[in-house]
């Protein structure tokens, strides 16, 4: 099966369906099923690293939140992310799409009055809302991989990649 390498706590919204795409730079061929791995750098570095101003983790916090329906408090989901499991496979799914990021301008694209939308390249339209918005790089250029089947797994340690890379179960 192959896998994909993704940063905590991004491995994890994923997992439990809190975000639907998970955006990166490159883009991909393959279709079929995909393990999700998350990767083994701690959350508190990732964060230091994506969101170096404490005001923007506490905004990061609170799209988190909203993501999980607002049942937990910024500073439980705080906790819950230096929980979150690293260097193991976490959940797996189907990879259906890759697509291009084709069209936004500025913070967010407006289309047909106040819609924001996310023009991808294959001709679809896909509206995120705040939380996806916030969990993800939605940058003109970049690429929305699209999963169907999430499963949550008991994780599974294992070594990660950079690229798709090989998983036997």
């Amino acid at each position: 099966m192959k896998a994909i390498t993704i940063w905590q706590p991004w491995a994890s919204l994923l997992a439990h369906r809190a975000k639907t795409y998970e955006t990166r730079s490159w883009e991909t061929a393959y279709r079929g099923p995909i393990a999700i791995h998350a990767a083994a750098i701690k959350v508190p570095q990732v964060l230091k690293r994506c969101f170096p101003e404490a005001k923007d983790q506490m905004m990061f916090f609170d799209a988190i939140a909203k993501g999980l329906h607002g049942c937990y408090t910024t500073k439980e989901i705080e906790r819950i992310l230096n929980e979150l499991p690293t260097g193991c496979v976490v959940a797996t799914a189907n990879l259906v799409g890759c697509h291009k990021i084709a069209a936004i301008h500025g913070e967010r694209a407006r289309c047909f009055g106040n819609d924001p939308f996310i023009g991808l390249g294959d001709g679809k339209t896909y509206t995120p809302d705040d939380t996806e918005y916030a969990l993800g790089d939605w940058s003109n250029g970049r690429f929305a991989w699209e999963f169907s089947g999430m499963k949550l797994i008991d994780p599974v340690p294992v070594k990660g990649k950079q690229g798709l890379w090989r998983w036997e179960p």
